[in-house]
């Protein structure tokens, strides 16, 4: 996890108390399906969290406004 961006873990963080803890929830489901098969395979822990990218600039984008 190490390859994984500080600003990442952060924004992911600020976005799960702001759901309430619903984030952890999405990336429990999906930690899930690692190894299930191979749609569900992640390369590394970056290609994992960055499917949470476009939440993350969504919240982002509201918060802004």
């Amino acid at each position: 996890m190490d390859v994984v961006d500080y600003v990442v873990f952060a924004n992911l963080a600020n976005l799960n108390a702001a759901l309430r803890g619903g984030l952890l929830d999405v990336i429990e489901v999906r930690l899930g399906c690692v190894g299930a098969g191979p749609t569900f395979d992640f390369a590394d822990s970056s290609s994992f969290l960055a499917g949470f990218q476009p939440m993350i600039d969504v919240a982002l984008k509201r918060r802004l406004q």
